[in-house]
């Protein structure tokens, strides 16, 4: 298998899981009141709710390897915490998966607005990758990031978690997103997709936006981005080069993630899907990369206390 055909697969895999969110049954499971801040009914039992040491703040999975996620977690001496990229009755916190496909239909409104009503317990907003380079509107062209018809997502009062871009590499001429997407259809251009989301977050900056992978950007566009308030970045993936500034300048904006995605077959790591062999390997080779980057003023703001706070774990 190419190079090429690899990434493409490992894309298809995590907008494949993306997509299933999209259809899991929204969870009627509620924490207690007191745990989500709200003033508990009457008679409702309150569970104090210790808080945690480590939080993945970016993790894929298919419904049926979350149960695996779960037993590495409670197998581990520290109080860990994971935010799935889906939501669903199975996952304590996750993030909300809409309808994205089909903008320009006369349905789609009534679809977004239907599927948002839907998110009021989920920690976010989920878009992925293929927002920008996969989902089609109705005629054919490729969705953007900051397509109006996507603005009440931004709206809802949730942060939004954003999986931008990619790695280099898969921009170049021998990429997989380089060239058309289909005749007549040419792929972004990294540029173009910074551009799109810069516009967007421009519009709603009362919104928080949260970057995982980095944003696939070097230091001086994630400087730029965290210039501006509620804008937040996931460390999974490897640290850019400048990385170890960025922490020290602005340590209330990361947020410790793996990128582990679990699908029926397979356990991958990161933007480029590392293989790895189970959730523990993953938290282990996240903090690795991360470690030497911290301080003890820096270290529990972004394993834990970020996503605490953001996500309103």
């Amino acid at each position: 298998m190419s190079p090429r055909t690899r990434v493409l697969a490992f894309v298809f895999l995590a907008f494949a899981i993306w997509l299933a969110g999209v259809t899991w049954s929204r969870s009627t499971r509620r924490t207690p009141a007191a745990n989500r801040g709200e003033t508990p009914d009457a008679g409702e039992v309150v569970v104090p709710v210790p808080a945690p040491e480590l939080v993945d703040a970016f993790v894929r999975s298919t419904p049926n390897r979350i149960a695996e996620v779960d037993a590495a977690r409670e197998a581990d001496a520290r109080r860990i915490a994971v935010v799935y990229a889906t939501w669903s009755e199975a996952t304590e916190h996750g993030l909300c998966n809409v309808p994205l496909a089909g903008v320009g239909r006369d349905d789609f409104a009534d679809r977004l607005r239907d599927s948002l009503e839907a998110c009021a317990d989920a920690a976010g907003v989920f878009l992925p990758r293929s927002l920008g380079l996969g989902i089609r509107r109705a005629d054919r062209s490729l969705l953007a990031l900051d397509d109006p018809a996507l603005d009440p997502i931004f709206q809802l009062g949730k942060p939004v978690v954003i999986e931008q871009s990619g790695p280099v590499a898969w921009f170049e001429d021998d990429g997989p997103f380089a060239g058309e997407a289909e005749p007549g259809v040419p792929w972004p251009t990294r540029a173009q997709l910074q551009m799109a989301l810069e516009r967007r977050a421009a519009r709603h900056p009362e919104t928080d936006l949260i970057l995982v992978d980095w944003g696939h950007a070097d230091a001086d566009t994630l400087g730029r981005w965290l210039a501006q308030p509620r804008r937040y970045v996931v460390t999974s993936g490897p640290p850019p080069e400048g990385a170890d500034a960025l922490l020290r300048a602005h340590p209330d904006r990361f947020l410790f993630g793996t990128g582990l995605t679990l699908t029926p077959d397979a356990a991958r790591r990161g933007p480029e899907g590392v293989p790895i062999a189970d959730p523990a390997e993953a938290w282990s080779a996240a903090l690795e990369e991360l470690e030497a980057l911290l301080d003890e003023t820096t270290r529990g703001p972004i394993l834990a206390g970020n996503a605490v706070r953001v996500l309103g774990l």
